[in-house]
């Protein structure tokens, strides 16, 4: 076989996390690391893709978060690239367009709906309940009550997860589902309000570029270290007991240490003859894919409604985006663009064909009145990424314990969304790689953010 060379860290994966991972390596004043990228570029599910003068990320993205750390590298990564926005999410059911989240804003649904809702939320008020042993199907509905689980709760996550909801933990949930206060509900019920929930209620996006303007950034900042990233080099096997790495151009990479990023599943074949309870572990993760249909609308400006989510069956995808509404250029002057994100279960043979799901989502954008009769819609193309989401099983955690346990005791570390197998944003992959950085170097310089 090829070569072999040795370093002390070796990173799988050029994605926020390995690339975080090789910034705060630098910067801890560790620099015998290598990162190994199979894509050709760095930036992993948070690369950008231009198109006849179109930008769209592969699925959406904005930056917000309650890391004063994060904060301060957002701001040296964007300096004067950056847009301040407030979020403008909408959801449209019951052929009617209301602000997002559902829950805090009934108001503008059919009557019935909106009385089913209210009422039902407050008899959930007076429940008490234990939540140990709560699937999300039954945290949503006693949470919430009967009436925002039945219309949008329980509707949407089933379209997001394409998972049985019954056999999914909420542990996800964190700040990502807002629980509002009563006066809240019902003001929201009773008229329109212009409130802002949540944590991303405002947010930083890039003015130019995508969001692949943070993993270029990373890597930019590595300085000499750049050329420790190596893209086009996809690893074809890991060896723990040796404690190598082998490519798939047959090169062989000695290792102290690996960092991994890459999604947990992949170790079912990158690990040869895992040992069987590791391996059953692997097999119970379940994921899901995600599409990004992109297009075109000539003649046509989005500039109110950022995002638009569809709870309803006769969708087919779960949300819709619209980028100029965020950052101006991101479509060429006397255009519009939209992005329609379309999640399918891990079975390969649910699989709908890009050309049957751009021909019904178009059909769907007339039906839900963003795209007029005579509109002249130009596809732009389909961004996929395999795995998308990490679903929380009701075997998630002791799992991923079990998982994690082995590759410790083999020098291997995981860090990131994929590897740490959980929900993250961009931020929290961040944290995540640093917190890594900082155990194997000994906290040389580095401090993880609260």
């Amino acid at each position: 076989m090829g070569t072999t060379q040795s370093v002390e860290y070796a990173i799988a994966g050029a994605g926020v996390a390995g690339l975080s991972c090789a910034f705060h390596l630098s910067r801890a004043g560790q620099h015998d690391y290598m990162v190994l990228e199979r894509a050709p570029e760095v930036g992993g599910t948070a690369r950008s893709h231009t198109v006849d003068g179109f930008t769209f990320d592969y699925a959406s993205h904005i930056l917000y978060t309650k890391s004063p750390y994060v904060a301060r590298l957002y701001d040296e990564l964007l300096g004067s690239n950056r847009l301040e926005r407030r979020r403008e999410a909408w959801i449209y059911s019951h052929g009617t367009f209301t602000r997002y989240p559902f829950q805090a804003n009934l108001h503008g649904l059919p009557r019935d709906v909106v009385y089913e809702c209210l009422v039902a939320f407050l008899h959930a008020r007076d429940q008490r309940y234990a939540t140990e042993n709560l699937n999300f199907a039954e945290w949503a509905e006693l949470t919430f009550g009967r009436g925002i689980a039945k219309h949008f709760m329980l509707p949407y996550n089933r379209k997001q997860w394409k998972f049985p909801l019954d056999q999914m933990t909420f542990a996800w949930v964190g700040n990502r589902v807002l629980r509002p206060p009563l006066d809240d509900v019902v003001r929201g019920a009773l008229m329109s309000q212009q409130k802002g929930f949540g944590p991303n209620n405002t947010f930083l996006y890039p003015r130019h570029g995508g969001i692949d303007i943070i993993p270029r950034g990373l890597h930019q900042r590595l300085g000499a270290d750049g050329a420790n990233v190596r893209c086009g080099a996809p690893i074809a096997q890991i060896m723990p007991e040796q404690r190598r790495l082998i490519l798939e151009s047959g090169e062989k990479i000695g290792y102290g240490r690996l960092i991994y990023t890459l999604p947990l599943p992949a170790l079912a074949r990158l690990v040869r003859q895992p040992p069987p309870e590791l391996a059953r572990a692997l097999e119970r993760l379940a994921y899901n894919r995600h599409y990004c249909l992109l297009f075109g609308v000539k003649g046509r400006e989005y500039r109110e409604r950022m995002r638009v989510y569809l709870p309803e069956d006769r969708f087919l995808a779960h949300r819709l985006g619209f980028p100029q509404a965020v950052q101006p250029d991101a479509a060429p002057a006397g255009w519009g663009s939209i992005y329609a994100e379309i999640t399918e279960a891990r079975a390969p043979e649910r699989r709908m064909s890009v050309q049957q799901m751009t021909e019904r989502t178009i059909a769907d954008l007339r039906a839900v009145g963003v795209v007029d009769a005579g509109d002249a819609i130009e596809p732009k193309g389909c961004l996929t990424l395999d795995p998308a989401y990490p679903i929380y099983t009701l075997t998630h955690a002791d799992d991923v314990a079990l998982i994690h346990r082995y590759l410790e005791q083999h020098g291997i570390y995981p860090a990131g969304r994929f590897a740490d197998w959980r929900y993250f944003n961009i931020d929290h992959t961040i944290l995540s790689a640093k917190a890594v950085v900082e155990k194997l170097s000994a906290g040389r310089g580095l401090e993880v953010a609260a």
